[in-house]
């Protein structure tokens, strides 16, 4: 394949140059606007947290590694999600596989941004009723695609249920105050990982029948 030059390297990628630049620029710009409109300074919206908070690197770090595999899953499930689409592939767990991405990064932004603890309760939204609003939305989830889910590798995923259900109980209920943290945090670090195995596990399996095929 000969190299092209840049001129036509730019050409023949123009669209997909333009696209990458499109959610970066609309993040920017929020970042602008907030700072118009609510007078809270770019660098405050820019900077990392550690940073502002003048903590040190390693604070929160079990967190942030929960982080990683909350947008590893929903990239999985949704470039699976992709794949068997381009395929065409005749595949029943598809919407399946789509909603789990968009449950997962539901999850992963509250888990980010603190929407539960911070943002709802900041706009008058009891954090309980946020809890309850979850808890409707992956009940609605199993109910829809408790078919798919009980052909599937159910235990691990009954795992990762139980592990945010305990974190839950601890953080609402206040448990075991002087190891609260440690037991509300690990439960969900156990959830959040056994979570993502089931579902890499599920999107291996779809996608390893399309290279049989």
């Amino acid at each position: 394949m000969a190299i092209k030059h840049i001129p036509q390297a730019f050409t023949a990628n123009r669209k997909l140059i333009g696209w990458s630049l499109v959610p970066p620029f609309m993040v920017l710009l929020l970042a602008v606007l907030i700072n118009v409109f609510r007078g809270i300074t770019i660098g405050y919206l820019t900077r990392d947290p550690n940073a502002i908070g003048g903590n040190t690197y390693y604070a929160g770090f079990i967190s942030q590694l929960g982080i990683f595999f909350w947008a590893g899953t929903a990239a999985i499930c949704w470039f699976t999600y992709w794949l068997l689409k381009q395929t065409k592939t005749a595949s029943g767990n598809l919407v399946f596989i789509a909603c789990a991405g968009a449950l997962t990064l539901l999850l992963g932004f509250d888990d980010v941004f603190q929407l539960h603890e911070g943002f709802f309760p900041y706009i008058g939204v009891s954090e309980n009723v946020v809890l309850a609003s979850y808890l409707v939305v992956m009940m609605c989830f199993l109910i829809r695609f408790q078919h798919v889910i009980l052909r599937s590798n159910y235990v691990l995923f009954g795992i990762a249920l139980s592990f945010f259900a305990l974190s839950m109980v601890v953080d609402v209920f206040s448990l075991f105050a002087p190891i609260r943290h440690l037991l509300e945090d690990g439960f969900k670090l156990f959830g959040i990982v056994t979570w993502s195995a089931y579902f890499a596990e599920i999107c291996w399996i779809e996608l390893s029948g399309v290279k049989a095929s």
